[in-house]
């Protein structure tokens, strides 16, 4: 398994912060996508990441855009400036652009990603699911 992290323009040009945890041989893959006030580096998130890659599956998490947490600083809430702008679309900009750069890149398997969403991020998945082409969509409360 390989983890790697990399940054590509999101909604309004915007930087997109991604940690791709890469499975060996890849079965599936997955798009994560965090809650109301929160980020990819938080909690749990990076243990599921490596569980996930080594199952196989690819799982690529991102910030947000406009949640308020920069990539060069990636666990902490400090651009309340571009907080205080996210809007359901942006968050789909973003997750359309995810999903596209992870095709792009060739990290993608030939069926669809899995959305995965926590809280708000599941509402994000849902939505987008359609959109995007997704084989699936797991919320986490």
């Amino acid at each position: 398994m390989e983890v790697r992290d990399d940054v590509i323009p999101g909604a309004d040009g915007m930087a997109v912060g991604l940690t791709i945890h890469l499975a060996d041989e890849p079965r599936a893959w997955a798009v994560f996508c965090h809650g109301f006030k929160g980020f990819r580096k938080w909690g749990g998130w990076e243990w599921m990441g490596q569980r996930m890659a080594r199952r196989g599956i690819t799982h690529v998490a991102f910030d947000f855009s406009h949640n308020g947490v920069a990539p060069d600083s990636p666990v902490e809430f400090s651009r309340l400036d571009l907080f205080e702008r996210n809007t359901w679309s942006r968050e789909l900009a973003d997750l359309s652009a995810v999903v596209g750069w992870t095709r792009k890149e060739g990290l993608a398997t030939k069926a669809g990603p899995v959305l995965v969403g926590h809280s708000k991020g599941g509402a994000t998945a849902i939505m987008g699911a359609e959109t995007v082409g997704a084989s699936g969509v797991l919320g986490l409360a």
